[in-house]
Order: structure tokens, then C-alpha cells, then sequence
């Protein structure tokens, strides 16, 4: 995926609106982007933090769960932990092993988290 390199405000605007798409496949896909969006230097980090929590409260599909799990961790940041601790322990498992990749790519100890 090329455009997450470019990581320019109109493709920021383009994958924002794959988030908000009543497709499965177009959520995941702008989860994947979003998470990497201006490698590596993680372009527009503050509206990034704005779209993938909310993702995390409204989404219902497994494989979205997991790409956005992913995403809040490649983000870096530690405002990520709290909305990725509800997955821990999710039914799905595909969810839960979103967890500990998030925990890898953010290369922090989250085990102590409830």
C-alpha cells in the first residue's frame, strides 16, 4: 500500500471516509492506512487519535477490530492504551490477537493493564 507513504491531507481525507464506509473491507482497509499514514513520521498523529477510537466503539466486525488494533499501535502513542484494553479480552480471536500486536509494534509493557 503505496498511499500510506504519502500520507498528504487528501489522502488523509480519502481514508477517513474508508473508515466511516458501510463496507467491511473499506473500514479495514482504511484502518491499515490510517495506522501508517506518513511512514515514518505518522502524518495528522492528533486527528489519526480522533477517527481509530471511535472506530474502536462503533465497529462490529472481527477483521476491522483487529486492523484497527493494529493501527492504534503502529500510531505510537500512549493515549492508544485505553481505548485497546477493551479488545483483551474480546470473543473473537482474531480481536484478542490484535492486542498483542498493537503491544509489539508499540513496544511497551501493556500486560500490566487490567
Amino acid at each position: 500500500m503505496e498511499l500510506h507513504l504519502r500520507g498528504g491531507r487528501d489522502v488523509f481525507e480519502h481514508i477517513c471516509k474508508l473508515c466511516a464506509s458501510l463496507e467491511t473491507r473499506e473500514r479495514r482497509v482504511g484502518a491499515d492506512v490510517l495506522g501508517q499514514l506518513g511512514t515514518p513520521n505518522h502524518t495528522f498523529p492528533e486527528e489519526a487519535l480522533a477517527v481509530l477510537p471511535g472506530m474502536l466503539e462503533r465497529e462490529q466486525e472481527p477483521e476491522v477490530l483487529h486492523s484497527v488494533a493494529v493501527a492504534l499501535g503502529h500510531r505510537r502513542d500512549p493515549r492508544a492504551i485505553e481505548p485497546l484494553v477493551c479488545l483483551k479480552k474480546h470473543p473473537d480471536a482474531r480481536v484478542r490477537h490484535g492486542w498483542p500486536l498493537a503491544c509489539c509494534v508499540r513496544k511497551t509493557n501493556w500486560r500490566s493493564r487490567p
